[in-house]
Protein backbone atom coordinates (compact mmCIF):
# COMPACT_ATOMS: atom_id res chain seq x y z
CA UNK A 1 0.00 0.00 0.00
CA UNK A 2 1.22 3.49 -0.83
CA UNK A 3 1.04 6.10 1.80
CA UNK A 4 -0.61 9.46 1.04
CA UNK A 5 2.59 11.31 0.76
CA UNK A 6 3.82 9.28 -1.94
CA UNK A 7 0.94 9.20 -3.96
CA UNK A 8 0.91 13.10 -3.72
CA UNK A 9 4.41 13.14 -4.91
CA UNK A 10 3.71 10.53 -8.07
CA UNK A 11 1.26 13.27 -9.14
CA UNK A 12 3.65 15.90 -9.22
CA UNK A 13 5.90 13.98 -10.81
CA UNK A 14 3.46 12.62 -13.25
CA UNK A 15 2.06 16.41 -13.99
CA UNK A 16 5.32 18.31 -13.89
CA UNK A 17 7.32 16.07 -15.57
CA UNK A 18 4.90 15.05 -18.07
CA UNK A 19 5.08 11.22 -17.57
CA UNK A 20 1.54 10.06 -17.67
CA UNK A 21 2.82 6.06 -16.90
CA UNK A 22 3.48 7.86 -12.94
CA UNK A 23 -1.14 8.83 -12.40
CA UNK A 24 -1.42 4.84 -11.82
CA UNK A 25 1.30 5.28 -8.51
CA UNK A 26 -1.11 8.47 -7.14
CA UNK A 27 -5.12 7.78 -8.16
CA UNK A 28 -7.69 5.34 -7.95
CA UNK A 29 -8.86 3.77 -11.57
CA UNK A 30 -12.08 5.38 -10.35
CA UNK A 31 -10.86 8.49 -8.97
CA UNK A 32 -12.26 12.23 -9.40
CA UNK A 33 -11.13 15.96 -10.24
CA UNK A 34 -13.22 18.54 -9.70
CA UNK A 35 -11.56 22.50 -10.42
CA UNK A 36 -12.78 25.36 -9.46
CA UNK A 37 -10.54 28.29 -11.70
CA UNK A 38 -11.00 31.54 -9.72
CA UNK A 39 -9.01 33.46 -12.76
CA UNK A 40 -9.25 34.42 -16.34
CA UNK A 41 -5.36 33.26 -16.93
CA UNK A 42 -5.98 29.25 -17.20
CA UNK A 43 -8.75 27.45 -17.84
CA UNK A 44 -9.43 23.33 -16.46
CA UNK A 45 -13.07 21.31 -16.88
CA UNK A 46 -14.37 21.39 -13.82
CA UNK A 47 -14.82 17.87 -13.56
CA UNK A 48 -12.94 15.04 -14.65
CA UNK A 49 -14.25 10.96 -13.86
CA UNK A 50 -11.72 8.30 -14.00
CA UNK A 51 -7.73 8.02 -14.18
CA UNK A 52 -7.58 8.16 -17.52
CA UNK A 53 -10.13 11.14 -17.80
CA UNK A 54 -7.47 13.08 -15.00
CA UNK A 55 -4.62 12.07 -16.78
CA UNK A 56 -5.52 13.45 -20.11
CA UNK A 57 -6.25 17.18 -18.41
CA UNK A 58 -3.65 17.14 -15.87
CA UNK A 59 -0.59 15.35 -18.04
CA UNK A 60 -0.78 14.84 -21.33
CA UNK A 61 -2.83 17.80 -22.10
CA UNK A 62 -1.08 19.77 -19.67
CA UNK A 63 2.19 19.22 -21.04
CA UNK A 64 1.30 20.12 -24.65
CA UNK A 65 1.09 23.58 -23.78
CA UNK A 66 3.47 23.95 -20.34
CA UNK A 67 6.99 23.21 -19.94
CA UNK A 68 9.44 24.02 -17.01
CA UNK A 69 7.01 23.22 -14.65
CA UNK A 70 7.46 22.87 -10.69
CA UNK A 71 4.79 22.36 -8.63
CA UNK A 72 5.34 23.14 -4.57
CA UNK A 73 2.97 21.54 -2.01
CA UNK A 74 3.69 24.44 0.91
CA UNK A 75 3.07 22.78 3.79
CA UNK A 76 5.09 18.85 5.25
CA UNK A 77 4.49 15.84 4.25
CA UNK A 78 0.73 14.22 5.31
CA UNK A 79 1.08 11.11 7.80
CA UNK A 80 0.52 7.93 6.67
CA UNK A 81 -2.50 7.28 7.70
CA UNK A 82 -4.62 9.87 7.21
CA UNK A 83 -7.94 9.74 5.23
CA UNK A 84 -7.87 13.10 3.78
CA UNK A 85 -5.32 15.98 3.31
CA UNK A 86 -5.57 19.53 2.46
CA UNK A 87 -2.81 22.08 1.55
CA UNK A 88 -2.01 25.51 -0.85
CA UNK A 89 0.30 25.34 -3.58
CA UNK A 90 2.82 27.16 -6.24
CA UNK A 91 3.23 26.70 -9.26
CA UNK A 92 5.73 27.85 -12.07
CA UNK A 93 5.71 27.25 -15.54
CA UNK A 94 6.26 28.28 -18.80
CA UNK A 95 4.17 28.71 -21.95
CA UNK A 96 5.50 26.46 -24.86
CA UNK A 97 4.11 28.80 -27.26
CA UNK A 98 4.48 32.17 -26.21
CA UNK A 99 7.35 31.51 -23.71
CA UNK A 100 5.28 33.35 -21.41
CA UNK A 101 5.86 32.61 -17.60
CA UNK A 102 3.07 31.98 -15.31
CA UNK A 103 3.08 31.54 -11.51
CA UNK A 104 0.04 30.81 -9.44
CA UNK A 105 -1.16 29.52 -6.56
CA UNK A 106 -4.14 27.91 -4.82
CA UNK A 107 -5.52 24.81 -2.30
CA UNK A 108 -5.57 21.01 -2.89
CA UNK A 109 -8.14 19.01 -0.92
CA UNK A 110 -7.37 15.36 -1.33
CA UNK A 111 -9.10 12.18 -0.33
CA UNK A 112 -7.32 8.63 -0.36
CA UNK A 113 -8.86 5.79 -0.50
CA UNK A 114 -8.20 3.22 2.76
CA UNK A 115 -7.22 0.25 1.14
CA UNK A 116 -4.62 1.24 -1.44
CA UNK A 117 -3.52 4.38 0.07
CA UNK A 118 -4.05 6.00 -3.53
CA UNK A 119 -5.95 9.10 -4.24
CA UNK A 120 -10.16 8.48 -5.13
CA UNK A 121 -10.45 12.59 -5.21
CA UNK A 122 -8.78 15.22 -6.14
CA UNK A 123 -10.23 19.06 -5.45
CA UNK A 124 -8.20 22.09 -7.08
CA UNK A 125 -8.83 25.49 -6.26
CA UNK A 126 -6.93 27.92 -8.72
CA UNK A 127 -6.91 31.26 -7.04
CA UNK A 128 -4.31 33.42 -8.58
CA UNK A 129 -2.31 33.00 -11.76
CA UNK A 130 -0.06 35.57 -12.62
CA UNK A 131 1.04 35.61 -16.48
CA UNK A 132 4.98 37.40 -17.13
CA UNK A 133 6.66 38.30 -20.02
CA UNK A 134 9.16 36.07 -21.48
CA UNK A 135 12.28 37.80 -20.14
CA UNK A 136 11.41 36.98 -16.87
CA UNK A 137 11.71 33.00 -17.21
CA UNK A 138 15.70 32.73 -15.93
CA UNK A 139 14.80 35.09 -12.79
CA UNK A 140 11.54 32.44 -11.99
CA UNK A 141 12.86 29.39 -12.95
CA UNK A 142 16.63 30.44 -10.93
CA UNK A 143 13.79 30.73 -8.14
CA UNK A 144 11.96 27.90 -7.82
CA UNK A 145 14.59 25.90 -9.14
CA UNK A 146 16.31 25.81 -5.90
CA UNK A 147 13.36 25.53 -3.96
CA UNK A 148 12.94 22.11 -1.54
CA UNK A 149 10.72 20.01 -3.72
CA UNK A 150 8.18 19.52 -4.15
CA UNK A 151 7.17 20.22 -0.16
CA UNK A 152 8.09 23.71 0.57
CA UNK A 153 7.13 26.06 2.94
CA UNK A 154 5.04 28.92 2.62
CA UNK A 155 8.57 31.00 4.12
CA UNK A 156 10.85 29.39 2.08
CA UNK A 157 8.96 30.12 -1.11
CA UNK A 158 8.40 33.61 -0.76
CA UNK A 159 12.04 34.35 0.41
CA UNK A 160 13.47 33.94 -3.21
CA UNK A 161 10.52 35.52 -4.92
CA UNK A 162 11.47 39.15 -5.55
CA UNK A 163 10.24 39.13 -9.20
CA UNK A 164 8.53 41.35 -10.74
CA UNK A 165 4.91 40.58 -11.26
CA UNK A 166 4.57 38.37 -8.63
CA UNK A 167 3.20 40.04 -5.45
CA UNK A 168 -0.39 38.91 -6.25
CA UNK A 169 0.58 35.46 -5.76
CA UNK A 170 2.69 35.97 -2.97
CA UNK A 171 0.46 38.00 -1.06
CA UNK A 172 -2.38 35.07 -1.55
CA UNK A 173 0.11 32.92 0.05
CA UNK A 174 0.81 35.17 2.66
CA UNK A 175 -2.82 35.27 3.73
CA UNK A 176 -3.78 31.54 3.66
CA UNK A 177 -1.07 30.18 4.82
CA UNK A 178 -1.82 27.49 7.01
CA UNK A 179 -0.07 24.94 9.25
CA UNK A 180 -1.52 21.34 8.64
CA UNK A 181 -3.72 20.24 11.55
CA UNK A 182 -3.11 16.49 13.58
CA UNK A 183 -5.71 15.69 10.96
CA UNK A 184 -4.03 16.58 8.11
CA UNK A 185 -6.40 19.85 7.24
CA UNK A 186 -4.73 22.95 7.43
CA UNK A 187 -5.36 25.34 10.56
CA UNK A 188 -5.82 28.62 9.11
CA UNK A 189 -3.95 31.41 11.54
CA UNK A 190 -6.80 34.16 12.63
CA UNK A 191 -7.15 37.68 12.87
CA UNK A 192 -5.08 38.12 15.88
CA UNK A 193 -2.27 35.78 14.76
CA UNK A 194 -1.83 37.56 11.76
CA UNK A 195 -2.15 40.87 13.26
CA UNK A 196 0.65 39.73 15.86
CA UNK A 197 3.10 38.44 12.64
CA UNK A 198 6.63 40.15 12.31
CA UNK A 199 6.69 41.01 8.64
CA UNK A 200 6.54 39.38 5.44
CA UNK A 201 8.26 40.30 2.03
CA UNK A 202 6.66 40.84 -1.43
CA UNK A 203 7.81 42.06 -4.52
CA UNK A 204 5.98 45.08 -5.92
CA UNK A 205 6.08 46.12 -9.68
CA UNK A 206 9.11 47.79 -10.08
CA UNK A 207 10.62 44.75 -8.63
CA UNK A 208 11.34 46.18 -5.42
CA UNK A 209 10.87 44.52 -1.98
CA UNK A 210 7.43 45.39 -0.28
CA UNK A 211 7.69 44.78 3.46
CA UNK A 212 3.89 44.08 4.95
CA UNK A 213 4.23 43.97 8.50
CA UNK A 214 1.99 43.99 11.40
CA UNK A 215 0.14 46.81 13.12
CA UNK A 216 0.69 45.62 16.79
CA UNK A 217 4.46 45.30 16.41
CA UNK A 218 3.97 49.22 15.55
CA UNK A 219 5.34 48.85 11.69
CA UNK A 220 3.94 50.23 8.48
CA UNK A 221 4.85 49.55 5.17
CA UNK A 222 8.12 50.24 3.19
CA UNK A 223 9.76 49.78 0.35
CA UNK A 224 13.07 48.50 -0.58
CA UNK A 225 15.36 46.36 1.45
CA UNK A 226 14.15 48.98 4.88
CA UNK A 227 10.99 50.77 4.88
CA UNK A 228 9.24 53.18 6.80
CA UNK A 229 5.74 52.65 8.70
CA UNK A 230 2.38 53.72 7.65
CA UNK A 231 0.91 52.65 11.22
CA UNK A 232 -2.78 51.75 10.24
CA UNK A 233 -1.79 51.51 6.95
CA UNK A 234 0.65 48.74 7.26
CA UNK A 235 -0.94 45.81 5.50
CA UNK A 236 -1.67 47.87 1.57
CA UNK A 237 -0.27 45.95 -0.83
CA UNK A 238 1.19 48.12 -4.15
CA UNK A 239 -2.09 49.11 -6.36
CA UNK A 240 -0.14 48.87 -9.44
CA UNK A 241 -0.03 45.01 -9.32
CA UNK A 242 -2.45 43.21 -11.56
CA UNK A 243 -2.96 40.03 -11.89
CA UNK A 244 -2.32 38.56 -15.65
CA UNK A 245 -5.31 38.68 -17.62
CA UNK A 246 -5.43 36.62 -21.16
CA UNK A 247 -7.24 32.72 -21.25
CA UNK A 248 -4.80 29.88 -21.16
CA UNK A 249 -4.96 26.63 -22.37
CA UNK A 250 -5.44 23.29 -21.30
Amino acid sequence: MRTPAAAIHAYLRAKDGNKPHLMAKAFCQHAMLSMQVNTSAISFPPLSRGREAITEVLVRRFGQNYDNVYTFCLTQPPRPAVAEFSCNWLVAMTDQGSGEVRVGCGRYDWRFAAASGLAERLDIAVEVMAVLSPEVAPRVLDWVSVLPYPWCSTAEAIAGAAIVGVAPVMTWLVFNDASPSPSGRPRHPSYEELENEKAVAVSDATGRCTVIQSRRSGGGQGHGRGGGGDGEEGRRVPEEERQGQGAGRV
